[in-house]
């Protein structure tokens, strides 16, 4: 499976910044912590399953600096622990991670501004091959200079949604798992797994959600970036 379970976490710690309907959550929307903590693992994601990568460089940004809030290495068991301040206003932005020129650069954005600790966030990362894989499973196209975006559905009880319809703005080509956690052009919605991928998206500012129907999903925007894996979740 190229991803499995991934964020539920992220919305145990922001889910006081949401509330019902599709508009994105504003940064003061809940009480903010003065020091916040996100912590997890960093793992490599391939066909054949997950491996713990030491000597990962993640940092966190604030959308639009270009120096980091924090910075950290991960251990050898892959485990990484950032700690920092927010000022007292939520924080939109989002971890990047990168290892070598083995990997491709990810880019992991929570559904809302970072308010309190984010505990057990994995970071994945991907080779060009397993990407590859993945696109060619999917039947997708992915140009150079283009943007891709993994996403996972999930609902209030922060399960992963099956049946769920990821949307863009602007558009890419949607793809989703098959029973057999493969990516695949087949599926018109999510498999059991929540799992979306969006192949070809123009670089820049991305408006993306899930549709389903009984449900409604926060919208939210993200950036996608080029020739980068772009992480995200939808809620």
């Amino acid at each position: 499976m190229l991803m499995t379970k991934t964020f539920a976490s992220i919305a145990l710690a922001l889910a006081a910044c949401g509330g019902g309907g599709s508009s994105t959550p504003t940064p003061d929307a809940a009480p903010v912590n003065t020091m916040v903590t996100v912590s997890g693992i960093a793992t490599e994601i391939a066909a054949s399953g997950r491996t713990p990568q030491a000597d990962v460089k993640i940092e966190v940004f604030k959308e639009g600096d270009t120096t980091p809030t924090a910075t950290t290495m991960s251990g050898a068991d892959g485990s990484y622990t950032l700690t920092f301040a927010t000022g007292g206003t939520a924080i939109d932005g989002y971890l990047h991670a990168t290892k070598g020129t083995t990997y491709i650069e990810s880019f992991l954005y929570p559904p809302a501004p970072i308010s309190a600790d984010l505990p057990n966030i994995t970071v994945f990362l991907l080779t060009s091959g397993t990407l590859n894989a993945a696109t060619a499973l999917a039947q997708a196209e992915q140009l150079s200079g283009m943007g891709f975006v993994a996403s996972e559905v999930l609902d209030s009880a922060n399960a992963t949604v099956g049946g769920a319809v990821v949307t863009t703005t602007p558009a890419g080509s949607v793809r989703y798992n098959a029973s057999n956690g493969l990516p695949s052009k087949t599926p018109t919605s999510t498999f059991t797994d929540g799992i979306g991928y969006v192949f070809n998206i123009a670089p820049g500012d991305v408006m993306i959600g899930a549709t389903k129907a009984g449900s409604t999903f926060h919208t939210h925007k993200i950036k996608a970036r080029p020739d980068v894996v772009t992480l995200t979740l939808i809620q």
